[in-house]
């Protein structure tokens, strides 16, 4: 039992801290590029764009695709519950065709992101102090594959789904 309860602290305690270090990293971006003439310049909307050649390879709409790349950064820095909050504010304010709502539903499905792996990295290491070396070694190896296996489903659908 105290193993358990040490174990959900931790990931309480990590998703605080994750949340924490976004928005200090947003608010510290937008800062940055203040300083530069560009204060609505942020690192959320810097994973839109970066993330944007990925939703539109699933098939979202081309007017979509920065804010599904948005919703992708958010899932894979911070985690799927953020990013789907987000999902549900944008498809209340009528920001994404259906077909995006459909394939971002897709995309942000799964464990994929870096919260993800620090709570893999604590709880097996709990668990399996000696294999620890080895989990950490695995861990971007298994984001890698749950990205795949996300987006592979949201091109499926995303030839499936009329738009």
């Amino acid at each position: 039992v105290a193993t358990g309860l040490q174990l959900a602290a931790g990931v309480g305690a990590m998703l605080v801290a994750f949340v924490s270090v976004e928005a200090w990293a947003d608010a510290a971006f937008s800062w940055w590029w203040g300083l530069v003439g560009q204060p609505d310049w942020t690192l959320t909307g810097a994973l839109g764009v970066g993330m944007s050649p990925v939703a539109w390879l699933t098939g979202v709409p081309f007017e979509d695709c920065s804010r599904v790349g948005r919703l992708i950064g958010l899932k894979t820095v911070l985690n799927e519950f953020v990013a789907y909050l987000e999902l549900t504010k944008m498809r209340a304010d009528g920001e994404l065709s259906d077909k995006a709502v459909v394939l971002s539903t897709y995309i942000l499905c799964g464990f994929t992101n870096f919260t993800s792996i620090g709570v893999q990295l604590a709880g097996l290491g709990m668990l399996a102090p000696a294999r620890r070396r080895e989990l950490s070694e695995l861990a971007l190896s298994a984001l890698c594959c749950g990205f795949m296996a996300c987006y592979s489903t949201a091109c499926i659908a995303g030839l499936l789904v009329a738009g």
